[in-house]
Parts: C-alpha cells; sequence; structure tokens
C-alpha cells in the first residue's frame, strides 16, 4: 500500500509539473506572437496557400512541435498509442487507486513523456543555437560567391550535420515547394520556439520589404547571436549559486518526504488512514507544489 501512496504521489508531481510547464509554454506563444506582429512585414502573395492554423487542431499541432523539436517525424500512429496508453493507464490507476489513480495516473504518465520530449528538445534547441552562427557564416561564403540566399542555404546545409542540418533541410524543401524564405523560417521558428530563428525571420523580411544587401543583415545577425551568447554564458555563471540554492530548496523537501515513505511507511501511513490526515498532506503537497513553481519563476527570471 505504501508503494502504490508513492507511486500516485509521484504521478501527482508529475501531473503538476506538467500543467506548469503547458501553462509557460502558452505564455512563450502569446509572447512570441505579439512580438512578432510589432515586426515589419513583407507583401505575400495570395496564390500560396496559408499555413493551417494551429486553432483548428491545437492537439496535432502541439504533438507536431513537440515530436518535432526532440528530432522525430510525426506519425498517425503516435497519437492512437498515446490514446491506448492513457486509456490502460487509467484500467490500471482503478485497480491500484481506485477512482484518483484513474485521473492521475494517466496525468502522471502523460506529464513524464512531455518532460522527456521536453528535456530532449531543450537540449536540440541549445545544439542549434550553438550551430546557428557558423551556419549563417557558410551561407554568407556563398552570397558573396555570387549565389542567392536561397542557393546559398542550400550550399549552407550540405556543408553542416546535426539538429541544424534538419531544420534547414525542411526550410529548403518549403522554398523549392514555393514557401517564401522568411514564412518557413517562421515556421521552423514556431516549431522550436528559437528566438534566435525568429530574429533571422526577422532580418529576412525587413530585407525583402526595403531591400538592402543580405550579407550585411546576415552579419550583423551573427555578430548578434554571438554577443547574446557571450552575455548568456556570463549571466549564468555569476548566477551559478543563486540557482544552485534554489534547486536545493525546491528538491529537498521532495526528497525527504520520498525517503521517509520508503524508510518507514507505517509512519506515513499511520496520517494517510485519517480523513484529517489525509487533507493535511493533501495540503502539503499542494504547498510544495505552488513554492516549486514560485522557485521555478524565480530560477527563469535570473
Amino acid at each position: 500500500m505504501a508503494v502504490e501512496m508513492l507511486l500516485l504521489i509521484i504521478a501527482s508531481l508529475a501531473a503538476a509539473a506538467g500543467a506548469i510547464l503547458l501553462f509557460n509554454s502558452s505564455r512563450q506563444e502569446d509572447y512570441r506572437a505579439r512580438m512578432l506582429t510589432r515586426l515589419p512585414q513583407p507583401a505575400r502573395h495570395t496564390d500560396l496557400p496559408e499555413p493551417r492554423s494551429g486553432a483548428e487542431q491545437p492537439i496535432e499541432q502541439l504533438l507536431t512541435h513537440l515530436l518535432g523539436r526532440a528530432g522525430y517525424a510525426p506519425a498517425p500512429w503516435h497519437g492512437w498509442a498515446l490514446l491506448i496508453g492513457i486509456a490502460l493507464s487509467a484500467i490500471l490507476g482503478l485497480e491500484l487507486f481506485g477512482f484518483a489513480g484513474t485521473v492521475l495516473l494517466p496525468l502522471g504518465i502523460v506529464a513524464l513523456l512531455y518532460l522527456a520530449l521536453l528535456t530532449v528538445g531543450a537540449r536540440r534547441r541549445r545544439r542549434i543555437t550553438a550551430q546557428l552562427p557558423m551556419f549563417l557564416d557558410h551561407v554568407i561564403r556563398s552570397v558573396r560567391a555570387g549565389n542567392s540566399i536561397e542557393q546559398g542555404l542550400v550550399a549552407a546545409v550540405e556543408e553542416s550535420d546535426g539538429p541544424i542540418r534538419e531544420v534547414f533541410e525542411r526550410v529548403v524543401r518549403q522554398v523549392q515547394l514555393g514557401v517564401h524564405l522568411d514564412e518557413a523560417v517562421d515556421q521552423a521558428a514556431m516549431t522550436y520556439r528559437l528566438q534566435e530563428l525568429d530574429l533571422l525571420q526577422a532580418a529576412i523580411s525587413v530585407n525583402l520589404r526595403y531591400g538592402g544587401a543580405i550579407r550585411e543583415i546576415l552579419e550583423s545577425v551573427i555578430t548578434a547571436l554571438r554577443q547574446r551568447e557571450t552575455a548568456q554564458r556570463e549571466f549564468r555563471a555569476m548566477t551559478g549559486e543563486t540557482r544552485l540554492s534554489a534547486w536545493v530548496l525546491a528538491v529537498l523537501p521532495i526528497s525527504l518526504a520520498v525517503y521517509i515513505v520508503s524508510m518507514n511507511p507505517q509512519y506515513f501511513m499511520l496520517m494517510w488512514n485519517e480523513e484529517n490526515g489525509r487533507i493535511v498532506m493533501l495540503a502539503a503537497g499542494a504547498l510544495q507544489g505552488l513554492g516549486v513553481f514560485i522557485i521555478w519563476r524565480m530560477l527563469r527570471s535570473i
């Protein structure tokens, strides 16, 4: 019983963490949309099909972006596998934990999958950010040789490897199908949620609208990216002790609770078997989740 209760607590915490991350993701999307509306937009051709709106099929778009950021090509069986897994986990949760497990266990499993995809996607995004200045250097060299920026992208893709190659291979394919370059880069920025690609898209949009030497614009983008990377490294080094202290404060209560439950389950069950004890423990879990959220927001602000 103690092991089952521990699993239920872990599933609840995972579900809460997933909800927090989903909330933050929606805030980032809103912020990005507001910022992009302030940028000058080039004239669009009406003969091209408009991209499918994410509001029409938000779940499909969310899964597509999550898998794309993690480096997986979306497939129809992914959605079916997710639905079957949720159904099986709901049945298992009902057998192990009762009605509460029917809801919390599927939420916990989905949250853990979401966290895993976010972790892999964040690692790939860091690699893309690190590779982007060198990739743009390849584009500039090709433009200096007399090629267009589209031809420069093709040449740079052939010379690159890793996740940056996958990102711009998709951009090149869309351009070859008739999509405007700035629109293709904007879709890549939307998929990977990279402000660096937003900056590149804005530079290309300004060049398409007002003209100018694209080579000089790309050089300015590279300079801005490298200055930002240097500033971020210095800032993270300065705030390392603060972030470590915040992590300790967030993880220590959870680790202590898990240790007590695993080493002395009777101590835990004495409270859980009483109605008032359950209320106190659920309130403590809610306060712990609130505290982790507050600390996490503090870490995001430094």
